[in-house]
């Protein structure tokens, strides 16, 4: 089954450090995000994801940098 999903790349104030999250359960490392239901925009879908994990409001800056299929 193929499931959308929208991911940030969050970067510090002075551009040196990117925010990764760390999944304890299945020990990975993953950017921030999620899945995007039917209706949603990728960018509203970021925004959300990134509040949930990290308590951070993100606001989109750039555009769609990539897409990776399964």
């Amino acid at each position: 089954m193929f499931r959308m999903a929208a991911r940030a790349i969050i970067l510090d104030r002075d551009d040196r450090r990117i925010l990764i999250l760390y999944n304890e359960a299945g020990q990975y490392y993953k950017l921030p995000g999620g899945g995007i239901e039917a209706d949603a925009l990728h960018t509203d879908a970021v925004e959300r994801e990134t509040l949930e994990e990290t308590g951070c409001v993100v606001h989109v800056l750039g555009k769609c940098v990539g897409v990776v299929g399964m």
